[in-house]
Order: structure tokens, then C-alpha cells, then sequence
């Protein structure tokens, strides 16, 4: 990031080697802690696929989201497996509602392609939805 000037000599800039005891000394504020996001390790990851047209509507998407949702919080102890589909990709949205997921939102001109910005239909899927499933 290019360094922005504000004003009174303060400038926002991108965070560097040399910031990490400043980061280190204001993050053990409570208050800074409490709303600062966690990068690193998570329990969480995310989800792409595709599949050869020849194969569409035969299921093989679905049951494979499937399997790998479960391998992912039985094996690698995911709670919360996210994933993005174009907005105009109903077959796509169908699998990922058949493998237990949920829209949680639509994220507008989220996306590149070809050229646009477009929207992408936000999912997502906790451990807990598949526990429930299998109960």
C-alpha cells in the first residue's frame, strides 16, 4: 500500500517488519483486542470446485461437496467451511443446499469476470449443521 498522509503528522500505510513491537504493545489493550480480527491459524476454510460438463446433473458434485464437508471437520477440525458462487449459478447454489450449507449472504460486485464486477451468493456451513444432520 502507498503511504496515505492524513493530517498532524499521522499517515496510513501497510504494516511492516518494523511496526511488530508497536502492533505487539497497543494489541494488549483490551478494548483493541476485543474488535481486532485474528489473522493466522483459524477454524475455518473454504471450498472451491468444478466438475467436467459431460458429468453435470449426475449427483457426483453434490455427493463430493458432501464428503468432503464431513472430512473437513472430522479430519482436519474445521467448524466452519465457507464458499462463493456466481449469483446466476442456480445448479451450483442447488449443491451446495443439498450438502447442508446455507446462504448467509450476497456479497454485490464482489467478483471479477470477464471484465465486470458481479455478484457472488455467500455460503456457509458449521460443523454443528452436519452434526445435526446425522443425528
Amino acid at each position: 500500500m502507498n503511504e496515505r498522509h492524513l493530517d498532524d503528522g499521522f499517515r496510513l500505510s501497510g504494516v511492516e517488519r518494523r511496526d511488530k513491537a508497536a502492533v505487539v504493545e497497543h494489541l494488549q489493550e483490551k478494548e483493541i483486542w476485543e474488535n481486532t480480527l485474528d489473522v493466522g491459524a483459524s477454524h475455518r476454510a473454504r471450498i472451491g470446485y468444478w466438475l467436467a460438463k459431460p458429468y453435470w446433473g449426475r449427483g457426483l458434485m453434490t455427493k463430493a461437496v458432501t464428503r468432503y464437508a464431513e472430512y473437513a471437520v472430522t479430519e482436519l477440525d474445521v467448524v466452519r467451511l465457507t464458499t462463493e458462487v456466481f449469483a446466476w449459478n442456480e445448479a451450483s447454489a442447488r449443491v451446495l443446499q443439498k450438502a447442508g450449507f446455507t446462504q448467509e449472504g450476497r456479497l454485490r460486485k464482489h467478483r471479477e469476470k470477464d471484465g465486470a464486477l458481479v455478484d457472488v451468493r455467500y455460503f456457509g456451513l458449521l460443523r454443528a449443521d452436519l452434526d445435526g444432520a446425522r443425528d
